[in-house]
């Protein structure tokens, strides 16, 4: 107490009242701020997370489109599995969307045909990429046993070859797949990398894409 006196007699009673009315303004408005943000509708928390996928989403665009030219396709895209207009914590995924797409040279963009589609219309293909690493449809090489694989929309879209690997988000789901088409019959040696292709990019993916899935 008595170095406080000192202190106080030394630099004077205004210095101290000063010091504590800035302190208690300081703190008013830390205060005033976070009412704000409430009542504005701002959370920090969701700002950064909204950059944060502003970011992913830069990112799963260049690496698709990276993929379109190593793999010398004519597209690569990605297809996300959701529950519908609402996601529903914990429920079964009932649908999928094509969410990302990187064009080759004069190929068109075919994302409007995987628009909130159902998974049940594909259960062949989605049961085919649950049991395997990856698959390749081949137009001009299947067996009547492939019909339900989505050869007719393929042969629709002038696709002659597709492969496709699952997407695995951080809790071990299968969350989609990443595919890359071709219009032209590739020979082997492509389609080999395009399969070295999807499996390189589906863990990366999965790692980024898991972000965009947190509420």
């Amino acid at each position: 107490m008595a170095e406080l006196l000192a202190w106080i007699s030394a630099h004077g009673l205004a210095v101290v009242i000063s010091a504590g009315v800035l302190l208690i303004l300081n703190r008013i408005a830390g205060i005033l701020t976070r009412y704000l943000e409430r009542r504005l509708g701002v959370d920090p928390e969701h700002e950064q997370l909204t950059d944060l996928r502003r970011r992913v989403d830069t990112t799963v665009v260049r690496i698709i489109e990276q993929a379109v030219l190593r793999a010398r396709a004519s597209r690569v895209y990605i297809v996300e599995f959701h529950n519908g207009t609402v996601a529903l914590g914990g429920l079964p995924f009932l649908k999928m969307t094509c969410t990302y797409e990187a064009l080759g040279e004069g190929a068109p963009s075919e994302r409007y045909r995987r628009d909130n589609v159902t998974l049940h219309s594909y259960s062949t293909l989605i049961n085919s990429l649950m049991s395997n690493d990856y698959i390749v449809l081949d137009v001009n090489n299947r067996t009547g046993a492939d019909s339900r694989f989505g050869y007719e929309t393929l042969v629709e879209r002038n696709v002659a070859v597709t492969v496709r690997a699952k997407i695995i988000d951080v809790n071990r789901r299968v969350i989609g797949y990443v595919g890359i088409d071709f219009h032209e019959p590739p020979g082997e040696d492509v389609v080999e990398d395009a399969v070295r292709e999807v499996l390189g990019m589906s863990a990366e993916l999965g790692a980024l894409l898991s972000v965009n899935k947190k509420k």
